[in-house]
């Protein structure tokens, strides 16, 4: 009985971590139409509940909605609005535009606009000068009405935090920050402490991610939605950069052709040996509440490539 119970858990091990997974295409979109070549770091994808997809560009003006398929629904914004800086969409189906800020002598107007989901027609908006001073990330915490900011804020008792996080009123929720010191950055007390450091938003789990660089190693720090430190990964190869979240933990790219997988046990995140391979010249975008993963593909980048895992 020993035997075959040891057998069964070897067999169980072999099963669940020896065999790499791999990422089966499920469609491709040519986007070439509408996006620059060879600039994949710049495309930003969101996914409404029903698998419709949203896709820019920075520094475009418009967006497309397209099917699961990959047909055009519409064009967004309905008039121009300026360049896009920074997209998201809520969890209402409805797109997000962070817009190029606009500072005149006597007003400054860092604007934030909601989009209708099904039909392109502007929403509202809220200016964000009133709460900051520099941007350097947004991003919508799906499913949750909360909006993640990286950035110095105005408000004095919160300017030593990076993260702040806010409702869709624009009111201030939550400071926090992935250090207790700015001075673990890059021995720097200075405005680089707010930079764009890597993020990646596990909607499914409610965590984010940041990758902090440190000279010897990859710290990952993992935070709750309330901005809780929850975890932390330390990566002695590989990096946050282009990694994956999964229902059951995040795959993180181990700076080769592969991606590791770190599973999530009561709340921790520990290695596995499970690896998945990754096309070649392939860059990570988004992932969906039903397990696809986006990526922008083809010789310049402007082809839009969906995969699911295969288990």
């Amino acid at each position: 009985m020993r035997k075959i119970l040891i057998l069964t858990i070897f067999t169980f091990l072999l099963s669940e971590y020896s065999f790499p997974q791999v990422l089966k295409l499920e469609r491709e979109i040519d986007l070439s139409f509408f996006l620059r070549p060879k600039e994949p770091h710049r495309i930003m994808v969101g996914v409404d509940n029903d698998g419709n997809i949203f896709v820019t560009q920075e520094r475009k003006e418009e967006f497309l909605k397209l099917n699961p398929q990959g047909k055009i629904i519409f064009r967004g914004p309905l008039k121009v609005e300026g360049e896009i800086h920074y997209f998201s969409v809520d969890g209402s189906g409805n797109p997000v535009c962070f817009f190029s800020p606009r500072i005149s002598k006597n007003s400054c107007i860092f604007p934030l606009v909601w989009f209708d989901g099904k039909n392109g027609k502007r929403i509202k908006e809220i200016n964000l000068c009133d709460l900051f001073e520099l941007i350097t990330f947004l991003k919508i915490l799906q499913p949750e009405n909360i909006i993640l900011i990286n950035g110095i804020i105005k408000n004095e008792n919160f300017r030593k935090y990076s993260l702040h996080t806010i409702d869709f009123d624009g009111h201030h929720l939550k400071s926090f920050s992935p250090v207790k010191d700015p001075s673990d950055i890059r021995g720097e007390k200075n405005r680089e402490y707010f930079q764009h450091y890597t993020f990646l938003i596990d909607s499914r789990n409610k965590k984010i991610f940041q990758g902090l660089p440190f000279p010897e190693r990859m710290m990952v720090r993992i935070f709750d939605y309330s901005g809780n430190q929850v975890d932390e990964i330390n990566l002695e190869h590989g990096s946050l950069y282009r990694s994956i979240p999964d229902k059951n933990g995040i795959w993180i790219h181990n700076g080769k052709m592969e991606y590791e997988f770190f599973s999530s046990l009561k709340g921790r995140y520990v290695p596995t040996g499970k690896k998945m391979t990754k096309g070649r010249g392939e860059y990570f975008l988004e992932s969906d509440r039903l397990r696809n993963l986006y990526f922008a593909g083809g010789e310049s980048f402007q082809v839009l490539k969906i995969y699911t895992i295969k288990e």
